[in-house]
């Protein structure tokens, strides 16, 4: 059986009284993408840079390609984990062109074999025309590709990319989002993105590991993370998420917005909270209703609605943008997932 590109076991860091990170394990296949997503400060840069060499663990040990090369007892120098990493700021060289910087990671020696991998690497992620421009005469997207390209070229066992579009303005990074995995694709790359933005997580990764505090909360498929939260921070972290108080009954799930007919093995009356998006739930206008539109939000091809129910509880639903409601318009409410809901009792996942 073939070993996994990563395996982390029991990976722990601290910082003087702060614990970095906690007993972490986690596996990687070959070709596959990983998005590390988690709030600022959860320690997923922390792992990325244990994992390439630059900090020493405390606890457990890191496996590439089944070569052990961290423990607490011996390290391997990053040079020779086989491993690219494209930071934040690109790291490039301003005194070198768009071809140098990539053939930097190569041996020093020009031959026609390197040439013609670093033209073949340039044309892969379009920079063939800019192949005699130094970073200055580049975009902030051709800076981020000349830091991809550099990193693929020796052909490493792992890509990490750390926050790689932080840099960039909102439009040009959903274009890199775009360029870069069909890039990772082309070249069969095994990688891991770290990244606080949900949604770029659930575009960039194959599977996604959300982390909170040090530790994995939940590993999964982007579908799996979004529709099945293993725990209320990944409910509440992937997306937008309310949370309705619900109760077990005989027909599903009684709630403040109707009955959802979800059946759970739990006994009758047990208190629940139901995991609730607005793409989840519906409502239309209704005379005399106690339930009523707070706020409309425009998004472009959607209009974002704030509701409040008779208990005072927030709830968000989507309309198309051209079904528009005043505030203050009494409305009837409903929950029409097409799925079952995740639900939690003491914030644990309830099957």
């Amino acid at each position: 059986m073939k070993a996994p590109a990563v395996q982390l076991t029991n990976l722990s860091k601290s910082f003087a009284d702060n614990q970095a990170v906690r007993s972490l394990d986690l596996e990687l296949e070959s070709e596959h993408i990983l998005a590390l997503v988690g709030p600022s400060g959860c320690g997923k840069t922390t792992v990325l840079r244990m994992i390439a060499g630059f900090e020493r663990i405390d606890e457990g040990s890191i496996h590439l390609a089944g070569e052990l090369v961290s423990s607490p007892a011996s390290s391997m120098p990053p040079e020779k984990r086989g491993i690219g990493v494209v930071f934040q700021d690109y790291a490039l060289f301003p005194h070198l062109t768009t071809m140098e910087n990539v053939a930097f990671g190569l041996p020093r020696r020009k031959t026609k074999e390197n040439q013609a991998q670093v033209e073949s690497m340039l044309k892969l992620v379009g920079l063939d025309i800019r192949a005699t421009r130094f970073p200055h005469e580049l975009s902030g997207g051709e800076r981020q590709r000349v830091a991809l390209a550099r990193a693929l070229l020796p052909r490493p066992i792992l890509i990490l990319l750390d926050e790689p579009f932080s840099n960039l303005d909102a439009d040009l990074r959903l274009k890199m989002r775009e360029d870069v995995r069909v890039i990772l694709k082309a070249t069969h790359a095994t990688a891991i993105f770290v990244t606080h933005d949900q949604e770029e997580a659930l575009y960039m990764g194959d599977r996604l590991a959300v982390m909170n505090e040090g530790r994995i909360e939940q590993v999964g498929t982007p579908e799996d993370i979004y529709h099945q939260p293993a725990t209320r921070f990944v409910a509440e972290f992937m997306g937008n998420t309310d949370f309705l108080p619900g109760t077990v009954a005989a027909q599903g799930l009684q709630t403040e917005i109707g009955v959802l007919k979800q059946p759970l093995s739990n006994p009758l009356g047990t208190e629940v909270e139901i995991a609730i998006r607005a793409d989840d739930v519906q409502f239309e206008p209704k005379s005399g209703s106690k339930s009523i539109i707070l706020a409309r939000h425009f998004r472009g091809g959607q209009n974002l609605y704030r509701l409040r129910l008779p208990s005072g509880r927030l709830l968000h639903a989507y309309k198309s943008h051209n079904e528009i409601f005043r505030p203050g318009t009494p409305v009837k409410i409903w929950a029409e997932p097409g799925h079952d809901l995740a639900c939690f009792l003491e914030g644990k996942l309830l099957n």
